[in-house]
């Protein structure tokens, strides 16, 4: 290393790593921490304001690489329906392009919107085309904790119809954590091995539901944790609650997200082991999810399941309300009735208050009731989600006794006032 030329010469110590490293930094460069906090330093706010904006004022970027299908459009209008408004359209200020936000801009214009929100950014064309390259990719290499996700999709409540369906397709296909505590149980099921094939009339070979094992007791018009029953039959939703003495005469359903019960395939005898000692008054069909846009063959395999598994419940000694599940396809009424018995006492089906937004959805479920009634012919049809009944009940068939139950929602929201009028009046006694 050159020294002062005044001084004389001394034999060059050997010099350690880190300070050969440093020798070799030219005069003016920040190495380590220093440098991190000079960049942070030099880092600037690009946003320069925020504005509501006219979206026939915004213009597509030229450049913009994605495309929003179908499902998607319908996912961020249902989301757009509960949420509103929760994040801006990214905008550049020199220009007016769009960098973020194409799609919701296009929602927007679909529902002559008068205005979108908008944060403007000041960026020059060759910034405008990196943040537009950028943006999304760099959001989407985050990886995912599945336990944290799941429980992130337990606590999400929605009854729009497009965001379940969203949310259903997110979460994983299977659930296949164990269920603890499982108490063995002596009964004719545990004979059967998971993969029996039960008997079946139709050339399809879906099960035919015993009906012998059909509840035909009062029908529930309340879900837990209601708690003003007056000793009247109640429904509780799988999953939405523990399994102890609450489950205890009940009636078990299963009108929430499918992922929540996928164990109860994939874990056969270990779930029917936990339920049975808990001795549910009666229990609906599986109710997985058929959706009109799902190849047909993906529908008959959820009716499948939820008859073989209703079947498999059944022969452990549960009475069962048979639960009707469609699509908007009528296709799917070649097989979806199969396996019901004829002329139940008691049938259910789900009804979401978020749908039935236009006629078309009206008159499906208009559709799939009168082939109900056709084919099957049920006494009474007691249908969870009375927030859906004035969009609908004026355009029901006859020849079937409806009978409309509060849904888990609801039920949550009522007990909660309650909780809060009977607090209320104690701290009023508490006053007195």
């Amino acid at each position: 290393m050159p020294t002062d030329a005044k001084t004389p010469a001394k034999k060059p110590k050997k010099a350690t790593a880190s300070e050969a490293s440093a020798e070799k930094v030219p005069t003016g460069k920040i190495v380590g921490e220093s440098a991190k906090k000079d960049r942070s330093a030099a880092l600037r706010s690009r946003i320069v304001g925020h504005e509501d904006i006219d979206p026939r004022n915004l213009k597509a970027h030229a450049l913009n690489f994605r495309k929003h299908g179908a499902s998607q459009v319908t996912a961020l209008s249902g989301s757009m329906n509960d949420l509103g408004w929760v994040k801006s359209v990214l905008v550049s200020k020199r220009t007016g392009t769009i960098i973020d936000g194409h799609a919701r801009v296009e929602e927007a214009l679909r529902r002559k919107l008068p205005s979108v929100p908008v944060e403007y950014v000041d960026l020059d064309a060759n910034e405008e085309r990196k943040a537009l390259a950028l943006l999304d990719p760099i959001t989407e290499m985050a990886t995912r904790d599945d336990a944290l996700f799941m429980k992130l999709l337990d606590s999400v409540k929605t009854e729009d119809e497009d965001l379940t369906k969203l949310l259903t397709k997110m979460a994983p296909l299977k659930d296949t954590g164990e269920i603890s505590n499982a108490t063995p149980v002596t009964t004719e099921i545990l004979q059967y091995t998971p993969d029996v094939f039960f008997p079946s009339t139709n050339k399809w070979g879906i099960p035919d539901l015993d009906p012998a094992m059909l509840y035909d007791g009062e029908a529930p018009v309340t879900t837990w944790p209601e708690s003003d029953l007056q000793g009247k039959p109640q429904f509780y939703v799988y999953g939405e609650g523990g399994f102890d003495e609450r489950v205890t005469g009940k009636i078990l359903n299963f009108y929430t997200e499918d992922w929540r019960f996928e164990r109860i395939w994939a874990e056969t005898v270990e779930s029917i082991a936990k339920i049975v000692p808990l001795r549910p008054a009666a229990f609906t069909s599986p109710d997985f999810s058929l959706w009109g846009d799902d190849p047909l063959a993906v529908q008959m395999w959820n009716i499948y399941r939820a008859r073989w598994i209703a079947r498999y419940w059944q022969a452990a000694g549960l009475k069962l309300i048979p639960s009707l599940a469609t699509s908007t396809n009528p296709a799917c009424y070649e097989f979806a009735y199969d396996g019901l018995p004829k002329r139940p006492s008691l049938m259910s089906m789900q009804m979401r208050a978020g749908g039935y937004k236009d006629r078309a959805q009206v008159n499906a479920v208009h559709s799939e009731i009168a082939e109900l009634i056709e084919r099957v012919n049920p006494m009474r049809l007691v249908i969870y989600g009375v927030a859906a009944r004035n969009k609908v009940e004026s355009t029901l068939p006859g020849g079937v006794e409806y009978i409309w139950a509060q849904d888990f929602s609801a039920a949550w929201f009522a007990n909660g006032q309650k909780m809060k009028a009977e607090k209320k009046a104690a701290n009023l006694m508490k006053l007195g």
